[in-house]
This record gives structure tokens, sequence and C-alpha cells, in this order.
């Protein structure tokens, strides 16, 4: 039965889409875009690329399978040294990343987006005077 002559504008399924599209277009995990961004290059900062193929692989799990799958003639016996010693440099410098920023946010420093450093608490020009 219709709704007598009153006609619908937008379905349920046109206006859902509409909203994912514009939830994945603005980061989709929170954030926004700018976070989505930080994430992918966190993400690529911990990865070790393959010198073969040129592909990125996440972690040293990822690596092995992907040397016995697509490189199946090289033993990953012999190059899995060389790449436990990428993946702990890699994942060392997050790590420095992550204990910089969190003892700057301690200490009363905040990192601008440009990479700036910014002074924040007490005395800081931050603070509006009355």
């Amino acid at each position: 039965m219709g709704r007598k002559g009153i006609q619908q504008k937008h379905t349920a399924k046109e206006i859902a889409s509409k909203h994912a599209a514009a939830k994945y277009a603005a980061g989709g995990a929170g954030g926004g875009a700018k976070a989505a961004a930080n994430r992918k290059s966190a993400g690529l900062k911990a990865a070790v690329k393959c010198p073969i193929c040129m592909s990125m692989q996440p972690n040293i799990k990822s690596m092995k399978l992907h040397y016995e799958n697509k490189h199946c003639k090289i033993k990953w016996s012999d190059v899995e040294a060389k790449f436990e010693q990428e993946f702990g440099g890699a994942k060392a410098n997050v790590q420095k990343e992550r204990n910089d920023k969190q003892s700057k946010k301690q200490k009363g420093v905040k990192l601008t987006a440009g990479g700036n450093v910014k002074m924040i608490g007490k005395g800081s020009s931050s603070q509006r005077s009355k």
C-alpha cells in the first residue's frame, strides 16, 4: 500500500550508504582523515619492504609467510636474521617516538601538527590574562 500521493525522497539504503561513505572518507576509526593518515604512516614506519618484490610486510611472521609463498627458491633461514634486525630497528624507532611524545606530554610540552614544540601549563602564552 502506498503513501497516498507522498513520494519518498530518499530510501533507507541510500541514506545508509551515504553515512558509511562519509564515515570512511573521514577516517573511519575515529579522529578524522588526519588520524587515518597518522595510522597509515605509523604502520609504514614499523613495516619492512621485501627487497625482491617491494611489497610491505607489517611483521616478521608475515615476512616469513611471504618468503615461503612468493620466494620459495630462497631459504627463509638464510635471510631471517637480516629481517629480524630490520624489524627490530623499525620497532625500536617507533617505540622511541612514542616514548618521546609521552615524556614531552608529561613535562607540559605539546607537539603541533607541523612537528613544532609548544609549551603548555604555567607561565605559557596560551593562558589568557584577565
